[in-house]
């Protein structure tokens, strides 16, 4: 019996040993500099004890192996070691979503009226004709859809591939969206001020506020990522 119970032990030991895989160390293949990241990467996944750091090795000496063909880096691929190792253990990222065209707009029209409430706040305090037509609140309204719309479609056409970009049409359509909100501005403008009403400062201010507020609430509620970090993740995910 205890021959056989010994017998067995060794069978499942030596069954466990086979499903583990071998651990990732030859790199020979790689230039001296990815030679070098892997073996920091390498250990730096042994200091945090990730379970999977093998299986991940291998991804990356792959992956690594095949860009290093066109001159590239590890460093510059991946960045530093540690930043890698936090991405590897973190999982892979979600790709960048690209807000709509009506998101990029609610935004950016919001962020405008508030910008232009301040705006017409500070003047009315220190401008002496206080009620100037263009100063009214349906101006206000009128200009920032339109410049919400405007820099919703800009910055959308911005994040699209810069190989699939057509700037030619890019320029044009922006030219049209400045004048048609120059044309929006204009045509406002003959609004009587009994229509277009001229706030007191404090009403523009408090506008701004509430405003701004309710763009921070839109901008969590419908996940929209400010543009320079949306552009960055989608540059970073058309690299690879």
């Amino acid at each position: 019996m205890a021959e056989e119970k010994t017998a067995r032990e060794k069978n499942e030991a030596a069954k466990q040993q086979a499903d583990v895989k071998p651990a990732v160390v030859d790199f020979t293949d790689l230039t001296k500099k990815n030679q070098d990241y892997m073996f920091h990467l390498d250990k730096e996944l042994d200091q945090r004890k990730y379970a999977q750091k093998n299986e991940a090795l291998s991804k990356v000496h792959a992956e690594l192996l095949e860009k290093q063909k066109t001159g590239i880096v590890a460093t510059k691929l991946y960045g530093p070691v540690t930043k890698k190792a936090d991405e590897i253990i973190a999982g892979p990222k979600k790709p960048a979503k690209i807000p709509t065209l009506w998101e990029m707009a609610l935004d950016n029209g919001l962020m405008m009226f508030a910008l232009f409430c301040a705006m017409y706040a500070i003047f009315g305090v220190f401008s002496k004709n206080s009620n100037q037509t263009n100063a009214g609140i349906i101006t206000l309204i009128a200009t920032s859809v339109v410049a919400g719309i405007g820099l919703g479609y800009f910055y959308r056409q911005m994040l699209g591939q810069q190989k699939q970009r057509n700037w030619g049409r890019v320029i044009l359509n922006v030219i049209i969206l400045v004048a048609a909100w120059m044309a929006v501005f204009g045509l406002v403008g003959i609004i009587p001020p009994s229509v277009n009403v001229v706030l007191p400062p404090v009403a523009y201010a408090t506008l701004a506020i509430i405003a701004f507020a309710v763009r921070i609430y839109v901008k969590k509620r419908l996940d929209i990522p400010n543009p320079a970090d949306l552009a960055r993740q989608t540059n970073d995910n058309n690299k690879k």
